[in-house]
């Protein structure tokens, strides 16, 4: 089953495997001399002088392969050239690669219906330094130090296409945030040394400052994994990240997978078509009775028109107190500072078994590094559709996606949406205390334009609760998660009349931005009033639904 597995005792697994690839022999000299050229093209010889050139691969004559072309070893040096296939459909050698400063060797040419070699690598002087090769699966074990300055490096083999997971562990599991161990930074280069993704904390559900990557490996060959502590990296150092004399343990562990789809919890697109009626089926795996783990769904775009489909039934068992959700995260962001994916999904929207938009958003909008959700109120034991749109722009060179959806119960019902249109008869919410935090959560329902609730919130339970230091937050979604609901407002009331709205409350979503208020100040009451609002709802999207949280919070929270 897929599901990141709780370290205990320095180890966590998932199962799959890599293959190792590609190696090659090459003759030396000043120069490189040229590969033979008969039946398969040989390999052309290594240059180690000064500004010369690597051999070119010898012709391949018959149907067989090319040869690659020379590696430049010396300052300036530059790649030999593939060697050419003559047959038909036969390939050329791939170029060889560069010294440092040097330009990757050419692909050979091919012959008609023969596919041309791969270039070399350029030069430039690549980050990498005494890379540890390592297996996949293998749970690797190592320290940094000096942690402000250390880096760590490792090189395995990989195959196009392959949905690769890196996990790390260096808090522990029980202060998942602590301040006395590395705040890890994972970097993944290709084999010629450019960066292509790279996570500092983990994307689709931070629960800890150790680092995880998802992303499908956009070619086959060797790729190279770089571990540091924040404090060493290009957009972290002092003053962003916690202090080296604070950090007492220097340890880490580090393990790199692959997820391979298994037909229920681990479900790859495979591009049948973009409609319902070849949408790929998904399941989820049951945890203890009627609790699900959250299952995976990835695949890649073939084009800047493609449409990806799965099929979603949430279990009939489904332990719920409120109203049953789907929820669908989507990993991010995009590019060589996020994932890796060269574009991720545009729109994404969930359709009922007679074609009726439940839920949808433009996952493209906002900010992005935001950590999009798709959320659904939906039936258990009811077929659903999940769509997952290109984003139209031009087409990349691995245009992949991820989706984390899981099944779940909702925040706390709203219950008295008949009487809460007035703050005199104010819906009151139940507290409760998070560490220092003390929080209220709902879901509600705008069914019209003009429709307004309020609730009341008593903060007097709060531990240690203290309205002249401490402040309230507010974060609520609707459009932005995938509701019919436009234009959600919200202000944060005093609770006595003539409810008076408090300094810095108020907050308004649109499609781009999230409806998130911090830093209230809170007077001198310990009891409030939300008010909620919105615009006129899309009528081409079903839901009305809105979540909020409410929270009280101690200075330094």
């Amino acid at each position: 089953m897929y599901r990141r597995t709780m370290r205990t005792g320095g180890r966590w697994g998932l199962v799959v495997g890599l293959l190792w690839l590609l190696s090659g022999a090459c003759g030396d000299g000043d120069s490189g001399g040229l590969g033979g050229s008969d039946p398969s093209g040989g390999s052309g010889g290594t240059a180690t002088g000064t500004a010369v050139t690597g051999g070119s691969g010898g012709t391949a004559t018959g149907p067989a392969t090319g040869g690659t072309g020379g590696t430049g070893t010396g300052t300036a040096n530059a790649g030999g050239t593939g060697g050419t296939a003559t047959g038909t459909a036969t390939p050329s050698g791939s170029g060889g690669s560069a010294g440092f400063a040097g330009a990757g060797g050419g692909g050979g040419a091919g012959a008609a219906g023969a596919a041309g070699g791969d270039p070399g690598c350029g030069g430039g002087g690549g980050p990498v330094v005494n890379a540890t090769p390592i297996n996949v699966d293998q749970d690797v074990l190592s320290t940094l130090v000096p942690v402000d300055s250390d880096e760590d490096f490792y090189s395995f083999n990989g195959t196009a296409g392959d949905l690769v997971y890196i996990d790390t562990a260096a808090k522990p599991e029980a202060t998942p945030f602590s301040p006395n161990y590395p705040d890890l930074v994972i970097t993944l280069y290709d084999e010629c040394q450019q960066q292509i993704a790279e996570n500092d904390d983990p994307f689709l559900n931070r629960d800890t400052n150790d680092s995880e990557l998802y992303t499908v490996l956009p070619a086959t060959g060797q790729y190279y994994l770089r571990v540091q502590d924040c404090l060493s990296w290009d957009l972290g150092g002092p003053g962003i990240c916690n202090p080296a004399g604070g950090i007492t343990n220097f340890d880490y562990g580090l393990r790199v997978s692959v997820i391979a789809p298994n037909g229920t919890d681990v479900v790859s697109d495979p591009e049948g078509g973009d409609d319902e009626t070849s949408a790929a089926a998904t399941g989820y795996t049951e945890g203890t009775t009627g609790v699900y783990y959250a299952s995976l769904a990835y695949g890649t775009f073939n084009d800047d028109t493609d449409v990806d489909v799965f099929a979603i039934t949430l279990p009939a068992n489904l332990a719920v107190s409120n109203t049953s959700m789907l929820d669908v995260a989507f990993n991010g962001p995009e590019g060589t500072s996020g994932c890796g994916t060269t574009n991720n999904v545009g729109m994404a929207w969930l359709e009922d078994g007679s074609g009726n938009v439940i839920v949808e958003i433009d996952h493209s909008l906002g900010a992005a590094a935001a950590a999009r959700r798709l959320r659904a109120p939906i039936a258990v034991n009811t077929n659903h559709f999940l769509f997952l749109e290109h984003p139209g722009a031009t087409a990349g060179a691995n245009d992949f996606y991820l989706v984390l959806h899981h099944p779940h119960d909702s925040n706390p019902l709203e219950v008295q949406e008949a009487a809460n249109g007035n703050p005199a008869t104010a819906e009151s919410l139940a507290g409760q205390q998070e560490a220092t935090r003390y929080a209220f959560y709902v879901y509600g329902e705008m069914t019209s334009a003009g429709d307004e609730d309020h609730f009341l919130l008593d903060a007097s339970g709060a531990s240690g609760f203290d309205p002249a230091t401490w402040t309230a937050a507010i974060s609520c979604s609707a459009e932005r998660s995938g509701s019919g609901v436009r234009g959600l407002s919200v202000q944060l009331l005093e609770a006595v009349s003539p409810y008076a709205v408090m300094p810095s409350s108020s907050g308004t979503e649109t499609a781009a931005a999230d409806l998130f208020v911090d830093a209230i100040s809170l007077g001198t009451a310990s009891q409030y009033i939300v008010k909620l609002g919105a615009g006129t709802p899309d009528p081409s999207v079903q839901s009305r639904y809105y979540i909020c949280g409410f929270h009280f919070q101690p200075p330094g929270s």
